[in-house]
């Protein structure tokens, strides 16, 4: 199901122009940009349900061709986990507990953790990914809502790289990060495609 965005999930401005489309995997993506912040984002866009659905089993077929780790992936995985890891070496000082969304083949959180000497957590929704993460020794769920936050306790770093820009609500995900996640003081590190790298004609 296509859900038509109303309001922009960043300010609440209810006028969108147009900012550019394009065909993926068969299917057209519209992007709309919202004068008022410059939030881009796609309108019409998935479900909640459909968006879940998708990201355990499709996104990574339409992105790589398969659903099973490439070695090319891993690679990529690995250097920007030692990248990272070397900017955080530059504003963080220690990490005891780290949690990362998105954490594909758990190659950031092993990062961190050989740096830092941190207990490292990973999030990854997609099925193929997450088991190898867990052969290599990373604990991975499937989503945060399979966590007991008065169990598991806040985290000192909190991770989310390319999956800001995947959320229908980023806002409202940041907030919940901060509210319930994440320790006093803590840390979050974020990382994000620049505004114009990726696929797309400008629409007129």
């Amino acid at each position: 199901m296509m859900i038509s965005v109303e309001r922009c999930p960043l300010c609440g401005g209810t006028r969108f122009e147009p900012f550019e489309r394009h065909q993926d995997a068969g299917r057209e993506l519209v992007y709309v940009l919202c004068p008022a912040c410059g939030m881009v984002l796609q309108s019409p866009r998935m479900s909640d349900d459909d968006l879940a659905e998708f990201y355990a089993a499709g996104y990574r077929t339409i992105v790589q061709g398969t659903e099973v780790a490439t070695d090319k992936d891993l690679r990529i995985q690995a250097g920007r986990a030692r990248h990272l890891v070397g900017f955080c070496r530059g504003v963080v000082s220690a990490v005891a507990r780290h949690l990362d969304i998105g954490s594909s083949s758990g190659a950031l959180l092993r990062a961190v953790t050989r740096a830092y000497g941190s207990v490292g957590l990973g999030i990854e929704p997609g099925a193929g990914y997450r088991e190898l993460a867990r052969q290599r020794g990373t604990e991975t769920v499937a989503a945060l809502d399979e966590l007991d936050p008065a169990k598991r306790g806040a985290f000192d770093l909190v991770s989310i790289i390319h999956v800001l820009e995947h959320l229908p609500d980023p806002v409202g995900f940041l907030r919940e990060l901060r509210e319930t996640w994440m320790a006093p003081g803590g840390r979050l590190l974020v990382e994000v495609p620049h505004l114009f790298g990726h696929r797309g004609t400008e629409l007129s």
